[in-house]
């Protein structure tokens, strides 16, 4: 089984990959140096898309790399990734073809309809 790559060890290893010291990295990025470690230490939620955003404009990363960064910080925000709500927000038909694929009996927990 494939281990898991926590956003804070993959921030960490990109920002290495870039030959920026930490203290560059968080200073372009405007964010105090306590956030910063809080980040990747995992010892609070990747940040909000905003951030991601702000985050890989200053690293120098592929499109595969970035698609692992949304994934991996909706993963531990609980949410669905920035990419991937930035688009559905531009295509809103996309979450309709996607809501026609919901088994809404599962996400509810069984027939929500059935009498008791």
């Amino acid at each position: 089984m494939d281990e898991v790559v926590r956003f804070g060890e993959l921030l960490k290893t990109l920002i290495k990959e870039n030959g920026m010291t930490h203290s560059e990295f968080y200073s372009r990025l405007k964010i105090t140096k306590p956030y910063f470690y809080d980040i990747i230490k995992s010892r609070v939620k990747p940040p909000p898309l905003e951030m991601q955003c702000k985050m890989l404009k200053v690293l120098n990363v592929s499109d595969e790399i970035k698609k692992m960064f949304f994934q991996i910080a909706g993963y531990e925000r609980n949410e669905v990734p920035g990419d991937i709500a930035y688009y559905l927000k531009k295509n809103p038909q996309m979450a309709e073809e996607i809501r026609r694929n919901v088994d809404y009996d599962s996400l509810l927990g069984g027939n929500q309809n059935e009498p008791e």
